[in-house]
Order: structure tokens, then C-alpha cells, then sequence
């Protein structure tokens, strides 16, 4: 199967979750090759969602900007994080801020939340959920 984004994107969190692991040998290595597929699945699902219109293309943009944030995220590297969760929240306001269904705003809010408080960025904090999280 070539040039299959969920194959690399399967690939690139098994690497990723070896990493994590205790007994992992070298891990800068396993990192290195996870966010190697991690990112050649962001290129790949990107183009394919070049194929749609309107919603279903910016809905794969924002799930591949969002995952590549999750790995981050898991990593610990929460800048990197930062940047793509707002990229995919970015994809949401292109739309006028509704994707319905396939809208992962909410999540990238609340995961930014999470990093702000974690950083002590109380302001970002409330800023965010106002912005995003409020009803």
C-alpha cells in the first residue's frame, strides 16, 4: 500500500508509544523515525483532502494538524503543541468557526488549556475558554 496516511499514521504511534516505554534502547531514535512517519502522514492526508470540497477538506486538514499536536503533546514538547493546535483551530475559523461534526476546536481548546495551566498562564487559560469553551 503506498502512500497510505493511516498506514503512516499507525506506523509513526508505534514508534512513538516504543519510545515512551521503559525499556526503549534508544529513544531520541524512535522519536526521530515516529515523527518521520507522523509527518509524512500530515503530508499525505493533506493532499488527499485536496480530493473535497468545503467542510470534508477542511476537516482532514484540522484532524491531521490535531494529531501531529497530540504527538507533540505526548512528547512533552508543548510549544510544537501549541503551534499545531492552533493551526487546527485555525482550519475551524477559515470556516467561519463550524466544521460541525468534524469540528475538533473544543479539543484543541481544551487541550491548550491544559498546556497553559500546566505553564502557569492563567490568562491564556481564561482567554481560551472563553474564546473556545463557552456556550
Amino acid at each position: 500500500m503506498k502512500d497510505d496516511p493511516l498506514l503512516e499514521f499507525s506506523i509513526g504511534l508505534a514508534y512513538l508509544h516504543r519510545a515512551m516505554q521503559r525499556q526503549a534502547n534508544n529513544r531520541q531514535l524512535l522519536i526521530l523515525q515516529g515523527m518521520t512517519f507522523l509527518f509524512r502522514y500530515r503530508q499525505l492526508y493533506i493532499a488527499k483532502s485536496h480530493a473535497y470540497d468545503g467542510t470534508a477538506c477542511a476537516g482532514m486538514r484540522q484532524a491531521a494538524e490535531y494529531n501531529i499536536a497530540r504527538a507533540f503533546h505526548q512528547l512533552g514538547l508543548f510549544t510544537l503543541a501549541m503551534r499545531y493546535y492552533n493551526r487546527a483551530i485555525g482550519v475551524s475559523e477559515e470556516f467561519g468557526g463550524g466544521l460541525g461534526t468534524r469540528d475538533l476546536r473544543r479539543e484543541c481548546a481544551h487541550n491548550l488549556c491544559l498546556l497553559y495551566a500546566l505553564s502557569g498562564n492563567m490568562a491564556g487559560v481564561k482567554a481560551t475558554t472563553e474564546k473556545y469553551l463557552v456556550l
